[in-house]
Formats: structure tokens, C-alpha cells, sequence
């Protein structure tokens, strides 16, 4: 019986041989790990998130909604000339951006990342975003 755990053992070590010489391994193996990373890395690109650059805000009565909500008339909201609009992904704040104009579209320029804990980073150190 001890031969035939040598024999085995042999049979399994020149396996591992030829696996290493250029041949592929068995369609069942798991892939290794750079290939899972490059995979899932590429189906969470294809992922889309909600973006939503806001304005400003402002909270209203209904009475002053009906009454001012007509053509011209302007609501006045909670931000000041100059100051950055906030830009929320999938309803969280994400960065601060300002106005920029391109031809005839209107877009906004990231200024600064706010970080989970509202810590504040510039847009250059999102290197993760490039």
C-alpha cells in the first residue's frame, strides 16, 4: 500500500509538472486572483449611479407654492452667488463643483471630494476616478 501512495504522489508531482510547462489548467480550476480582480473590476464599471448636482434649496409653503410657481416669477433658494453646488451620488454628498459653461451645455467642475466622514479632499486626489 506504501508503494502505492509513492506511485501517487509521483503521478500528481509530474501532473503539476506539465501544468507549469505551458499547459492549461483543468476548465474547473478557479481563476487566480488578477484575473477575479480584472473581472469584477469590469462589471463594476458597467454599474450606473444617480448624479444629481443641486442648486440650491428652499422650503415653501404650499399657498406661496401656487401663488409664485408661474412663468417668470423667480424662487429664490438657500445658495449665494459664487458659492459651490453640491453633487450627490445615489443621494449622498460626493463633491462640491462649480458652474462651467461649454458651448451651449451647462456642467458643473469638481472642486473639491467630501469623504464619508465630510472631510473635504481636492478633485486632483481622486485617483481612483481616472
Amino acid at each position: 500500500m506504501a508503494e502505492d501512495d509513492k506511485k501517487q504522489s509521483e503521478r500528481t508531482l509530474g501532473e503539476s509538472e506539465a501544468l507549469t510547462d505551458g499547459a492549461k489548467p483543468n476548465a474547473g480550476a478557479e481563476p487566480d486572483n488578477g484575473s477575479l480582480d480584472n473581472t469584477l473590476s469590469e462589471a463594476l464599471n458597467e454599474i450606473s449611479l444617480n448624479v444629481v448636482v443641486e442648486v440650491g434649496r428652499t422650503v415653501m409653503a404650499v399657498k406661496d407654492i401656487c401663488r409664485q410657481f408661474r412663468a417668470g416669477n423667480v424662487v429664490r433658494l438657500d445658495k449665494q452667488k459664487g458659492e459651490p453646488l453640491e453633487v450627490f451620488v445615489n443621494g449622498l454628498l460626493f463633491a462640491r463643483a462649480e458652474v462651467v459653461f461649454e458651448g451651449d451645455q451647462i456642467g458643473a467642475r469638481i472642486i473639491e471630494v467630501v469623504d464619508a466622514d465630510g472631510a473635504s479632499r481636492t478633485a486632483n486626489s481622486l485617483h481612483f476616478l481616472r
